[in-house]
């Protein structure tokens, strides 16, 4: 590789990048940012489906969507809040997908779930010795009952889920039926 002395100086010293735009945090711009991620994220999906890749090559897709994935929900989080959250608050704390992210991103690309059922897959606040306790009970990366998505915090020791609002949830009961008619689901 050559190096030019003088241009790397010259960044160092004398360059200023230009100023990069600032995002648009109203409604309509996270609406803006999220129907660019969903084109990003189903081209995506048709390379990763289409193209004739290596093992390593469709890993760095899976890795990408992923990263844009969780960027979605941030702007939804940001945007609505989280769906759930353990209580008491405070300590450190983990945004969980209840269905882990890495189930949702396959069954995603393999067609079983669309964009909007992606983008609105309940997410919950957890505190970190929470989240600990479902990595060290190997939950942390499965979630067996989609339907009934909270079980699993169950097998965990993870007992008081509630709405930021403050509604009790039942862990062994609620279904993701229940999550759709509380919260609206965003049609991107």
């Amino acid at each position: 590789m050559q190096i030019d002395k003088d241009k790397i100086v010259w960044l160092g010293s004398k360059w200023t990048p230009a100023s990069k735009p600032k995002r648009d945090t109203s409604q309509e711009g996270i609406i803006d940012t999220l129907k660019f991620l969903k084109g990003f994220i189903n081209e995506l999906k048709n390379r990763y489906i289409n193209d004739d890749l290596t093992g390593n090559q469709r890993l760095t897709i899976l890795d990408i969507m992923r990263r844009d994935i969780r960027r979605a929900h941030a702007l939804v989080k940001d945007w609505r809040g989280e769906h759930y959250q353990e209580r008491p608050l405070g300590g450190d704390r983990h945004f969980e997908h209840v269905i882990p992210l890495d189930k949702l991103a396959v069954a995603f690309i393999q067609g079983h779930i669309d964009f909007d059922f992606l983008l609105n897959v309940p997410t919950c606040d957890l505190s970190d010795i929470s989240n600990d306790s479902l990595t060290r009970k190997k939950l942390h990366k499965t979630n067996t009952d989609w339907y009934h998505f909270f079980r699993r915090y169950l097998h965990a020791d993870i007992e008081s889920i509630q709405t930021p609002s403050g509604q009790k949830i039942n862990l062994m009961d609620w279904t993701i039926e229940d999550h759709f008619k509380l919260y609206e689901p965003i049609k991107i």
